[in-house]
């Protein structure tokens, strides 16, 4: 619902949106270790963080605002979460 400017989501239930953020332990393990993550995954975990901020937000009326960064460190092939 992060994204969802003109209500188009309102009809669909919880379940059905987060369905997608959702993996199985056989797909967990076909995700690859290691490398650049997939851009959409960014996007995924920003789009969670985002909803768990503004249902923080609803819930306690205190303005929220998620703060989450990734880069990589090099040759490590380690990521940095600030």
């Amino acid at each position: 619902r992060t994204q969802d400017s003109f209500g188009l989501w309102e009809g669909n239930s919880d379940a059905e949106l987060l369905g997608e953020f959702i993996i199985t332990k056989q797909q967990q393990c076909a995700i690859p270790f290691g490398g650049d993550p997939d851009p959409d995954a960014l996007w995924r975990l920003d789009m969670f963080y985002t909803a768990v901020a503004l249902a923080i937000e609803e819930r306690s009326g205190v303005l929220t605002s998620p703060i989450i960064g990734m880069k990589p460190l090099g040759a490590s092939g380690g990521w940095s979460f600030y």
